[in-house]
């Protein structure tokens, strides 16, 4: 944007009627380039931009009833998977229409657990801070080393270049916190601390101009590939990290391989996924971790991604109910995922489920023991109980009952 909010709000019929022609084609220019702007904002949406879908307008919005859990549709994705194949999963809302069934009657030779009642549903909260509520920022009085002093070099009006001693007032001001090299009285990493004072300047035209933080040079040749605003709160020293990020990331490139033969190597592994949008498209920042490595990898979330980079693995891996991860034949279930959905399942189904949490971490301890022998029973009831409750009318049962159901 040529014009700040400030400048626009100042631009009126006189102002605009007392320009000669050249400055006055020259803002309209510019007034141009900043309304193509706005509008490309304005038609920016969570399809073709990074912009969330909370931003939808509210006529664009998927209605309540088509709003589905995303650990529902992991598991529910798993009824489809034939020959292997996984179909990805979308961000979009299912428009199908679902009718919730009855639960059957409980079979007699199967004891049931039980069954939660239908509860009312809580109003969704809106995402962020409360209006008014205290917002949280830095509490320390800081002592600065320096101040510098900002004034706007021409006027976003007329453009004309503002003189050396154009009244200016100060109008805003921050502080930067940098990390610099200590000296012989004082060694090390010492925290040096600048005062930037930002000044409002008046031009021949009247106009009032601001000067606008992020948009000067950074007068240091080692940080050509930085930007003023990505350090204008913590100074030139500290964005000297970006620049380092990048360089190593290209020298960590050839390590790319070790990395992942490092994970396939690694006898208990812990896999998960989360999006990642890239403008329009939708991605996933898949992680796997183990004691020493974690790599990290962006891509779709197919199952010919996890096989390109678990080729060869046949450890243990700790994942959630994605069912990429089902054909690998030592997997174990994140407890954190399932013990989320059990909550509407009801206490007796909690209760089972921290019974058998309480048994693996005592295994850890003592001689081998047969688990799934040992809790035979209860692992059947649990068993039976999601078969009987498939096609629940709550989200979060039926997620767990479908869960249970693709992992015995």
């Amino acid at each position: 944007m040529h014009l700040s909010d400030h400048s626009l709000s100042q631009l009126d019929k006189a102002y605009v009627q007392a320009l000669d022609e050249a400055r006055l084609r020259g803002l309209s220019l510019r007034l141009l380039d900043d309304l193509k702007e706005a509008r490309e904002r304005l038609r920016q949406n969570p399809t073709n931009s990074s912009r969330p879908p909370s931003s939808r307008a509210l006529w664009d919005r998927p209605s309540a009833g088509d709003e589905r859990d995303a650990d529902e549709t992991e598991d529910e994705a798993s009824l489809s998977v034939e020959n292997g194949e996984v179909p990805e999963k979308s961000g979009a809302a299912d428009t199908t229409t679902t009718t919730h069934p009855q639960d059957p009657p409980e079979s007699p030779e199967t004891p049931a657990l039980e069954d939660p009642s239908p509860k009312t549903a809580k109003p969704k909260r809106n995402p962020g801070k409360p209006l008014g509520a205290p917002g949280f920022g830095r509490t320390q009085i800081l002592k600065a080393h320096e101040t510098q002093h900002h004034h706007p070099l021409t006027c976003e009006a007329c453009v004309r270049a503002f003189l050396d001693d154009a009244p200016s007032v100060a109008y805003a001001g921050f502080q930067s916190v940098d990390l610099v090299w200590g000296h012989p009285e004082q060694q090390g990493l010492l925290l040096h601390v600048t005062d930037h004072r930002l000044y409002e300047t008046g031009g021949a035209c009247g106009h009032q101009t601001h000067a606008r933080v992020g948009e000067e040079s950074v007068d240091d040749p080692t940080l050509d590939a930085v930007r003023l605003s990505e350090w204008r709160l913590v100074g030139p020293g500290l964005a000297t990290l970006i620049v380092a990020l990048r360089e190593a990331a290209a020298a960590a490139a050839p390590l790319e391989k070790e990395l992942i033969q490092a994970v396939v190597d690694s006898d208990w592994l812990h896999a998960d996924e989360t999006s990642w949008p890239q403008g329009a498209e939708v991605l996933w920042l898949w992680v796997f971790t183990r004691a020493t490595v974690t790599l990290f990898a962006v891509g779709k979330r197919r199952r010919d991604v996890l096989d390109r980079i678990l080729s060869g693995f046949t450890s243990w891996l700790m994942s959630d109910g994605w069912p990429s991860y089902r054909h690998l034949p030592q997997r174990l279930r994140c407890w954190v995922h399932l013990t989320r959905k059990a909550q509407a399942f009801g206490h007796q189904v909690q209760n089972a489920f921290d019974t058998l949490i309480g048994t693996i971490h005592g295994a850890r301890d003592g001689p081998p023991v047969d688990l799934r022998r040992l809790h035979a029973n209860l692992l059947a009831q649990l068993h039976a109980a999601c078969v009987r409750l498939l096609g629940h009318w709550q989200a979060k049962t039926r997620a767990l009952a479908l869960s249970g159901r693709g992992d015995r």
